[in-house]
């Protein structure tokens, strides 16, 4: 026996929230014409009972508000794909909703899941800001507004830097407060520095090429990048390259902030530039020197 029209099934649901609006689009297993119901509050939920054969079966949950707000959906008929439109909202209320066909089996309307859709969030422009620039050195602030806002007032942070060329700047990945690491030089000749604004305001060396080249038995290269994990926030990786035809790659770990140093063959044969491969592997949980 085909079910009832009404006896629909969701395939798809996805919503949208801007300030003062909500979009909402769902699709189902056969055309049908759905209805919107919302409210501002939570609505009650009760209990669905039949009996069969002289028992009570319990058939599920149905929502129920007092004085919900009811909606058609955008497109006439019966149709697979449905739409809804909610205008005029304020942005600080929270939402929830269902869709429904009014008419189904044993006189239920046919609910779908009870959607809750919080109001949108505020992301505030940090007030903390660190600039690296390949010739004047690494520039900081503390009023950053962002646009529209007050200039803010820029210092440097050149103290113990031996050039002002900053290859890569990273921050600490629990909080740029804590602690910040570069790489400054040319070529060859770049030192990875560490700097910890708590204990100390200047720069300080953690990791040399030439350390590099003792630890990985090259006779030369240069250090590339720096990457952070945030699971393990005491830990540095480093991608160091050989000087043939940047074919040799390795990773320079440390477990201690800068401390102490450890060399891993991760390639050898393929030209390597970037620290995408350490990255995505610790982010994936799938390095083996994470």
């Amino acid at each position: 026996m085909e079910p009832p029209p009404s006896w629909w099934a969701l395939t798809h649901l996805s919503h949208t929230r801007s300030w003062s609006e909500l979009y909402v689009q769902a699709f189902t297993n056969f055309p049908d014409h759905l209805w919107m119901a919302y409210a501002f509050h939570k609505p009650r939920r009760q209990a669905i009972w039949r009996v069969v054969r002289g028992k009570d079966v319990f058939c599920g949950y149905k929502y129920i508000w007092d004085t919900p707000i009811i909606v058609e959906q955008n497109r006439p008929g019966d149709t697979d794909d449905h739409v809804w439109l909610l205008q005029q909202l304020e942005s600080h209320r929270h939402i929830w909703y269902y869709l429904f066909a009014p008419l189904g089996p044993y006189g239920l309307e046919i609910q779908g899941p009870l959607m809750h859709v919080p109001p949108p969030e505020v992301h505030l422009w940090t007030s903390k800001m660190i600039v690296g620039t390949n010739q004047k050195g690494i520039f900081y602030t503390w009023s950053f507004t962002g646009p529209g806002g007050d200039h803010p007032v820029w210092k440097t942070y050149n103290g113990g830097l031996y050039s002002l060329d900053i290859w890569q700047l990273c921050p600490d990945p629990l909080g740029v407060e804590y602690r910040h690491y570069c790489i400054a030089g040319v070529g060859t000749n770049r030192i990875l520095y560490k700097r910890v604004p708590p204990i100390a305001p200047g720069w300080f060396p953690i990791l040399t090429a030439a350390q590099a080249c003792t630890l990985t038995g090259t006779t030369g290269g240069t250090l590339r990048w720096i990457t952070t994990n945030v699971n393990h926030p005491s830990y540095l990786y480093v991608l160091f390259t050989g000087t043939i035809d940047h074919l040799q790659a390795f990773l320079l770990r440390s477990p201690d902030y800068g401390a102490t140093w450890t060399a891993h063959d991760i390639s050898v044969g393929v030209y390597l530039y970037s620290t995408g491969n350490l990255s995505i592997g610790i982010l994936q949980g799938s390095s083996p020197h994470g």
